[in-house]
């Protein structure tokens, strides 16, 4: 949401809200939380005295949104979202603002986009599924950006690199994709959740593809000031999850990575260190301490 804000000059400015974080989310529902401020990974997390991987779940599913976050029937959560929220703004708000000729396709191509929330978007696709030309699904999704309902994130890399790979689009929250979404796919969930933490922080998040693939044909998941992040949301990192990673890292000359997944670990190859932090802690740290 952006709102107008008078400065003393007397000029409008604007300034964005962002979704709810997992700390808010955590202090409505009466835990005493605060964001963890330590440059020292180790330590930050020895200062983590309190697991909380069992809100997890719930902060996935509707922690983006206060009204309801003590809310457990799964069918009104997905009732608020999408019909006070999200229909609401597309049938409701967008028209008032943006020249839409079809808001009912308009809104077909952002459910489409919600299902395959991180996909790198491809606008011919969409176009001949959705029945809209590439100019005008590319039209549309601008608007659904500026209404602050979908995030975009560029790949890595020089200008005309941006221009040739496209770019990947996710929910504004993790609670958006989930009741659009099939099943509750968790992993996606997370990975979201990650994008909004870092978004909430740093001004470029950027993703990292090469036009082969990395080893076995990996990606990187966000790129933070040149510092890979990828998300694997499992018990166990084994080696083979980590080519990746280490190729960017040595190709770059990079010195320090970081996976969120389920457990702290340090993991350290060739003079490299990736940090494995879990997702609870991921979300109630400082990241910027950890890349100063």
């Amino acid at each position: 949401m952006t709102k107008g804000k008078e400065s003393l000059a007397g000029r409008l400015k604007d300034f964005t809200l962002l979704p709810w974080s997992f700390e808010e989310y955590l202090r409505l529902k009466g835990e005493e939380v605060n964001v963890i401020k330590e440059s020292n990974i180790e330590r930050a997390y020895s200062l983590f005295e309190k697991r909380y991987e069992n809100e997890i779940a719930g902060f996935l599913k509707k922690g983006s949104f206060p009204e309801i976050a003590l809310e457990e029937k799964e069918e009104e959560i997905r009732r608020y979202v999408k019909n006070s929220t999200v229909e609401k703004l597309v049938f409701e708000d967008l028209p008032k603002i943006f020249p839409i000729e079809d808001i009912h396709k308009l809104y077909d191509i952002l459910v489409f986009l919600l299902k395959s929330n991180g996909s790198i978007v491809n606008l011919s696709n969409i176009g001949s599924v959705i029945g809209l030309s590439k100019d005008t699904v590319k039209r549309y999704i601008f608007y659904l950006q500026k209404s602050l309902i979908l995030n975009q994130i560029e790949v890595y890399g020089s200008i005309g690199k941006v221009l040739r790979k496209g770019k990947k689009i996710y929910a504004a929250c993790p609670s958006i994709a989930f009741v659009y979404q099939d099943y509750y796919n968790e992993p996606n969930l997370v990975e979201n959740a990650v994008l909004n933490k870092l978004l909430e922080y740093f001004d470029s998040v950027r993703f990292y593809r090469e036009k082969k693939g990395l080893v076995e044909g990996k990606e990187i998941d966000f790129i933070v000031n040149g510092i890979p992040i990828e998300v694997k949301w499992q018990s166990y990192i084994t080696p083979n999850d980590l080519k990746g990673i280490f190729n960017f890292m040595e190709k770059f000359k990079v010195k320090v990575g970081f996976v969120v997944s389920k457990k702290f670990d340090v993991i350290e190859k060739n003079s490299k260190k990736i940090y494995v932090l879990p997702l609870d802690f991921f979300l109630l740290s400082d990241f910027r301490e950890f890349l100063s």
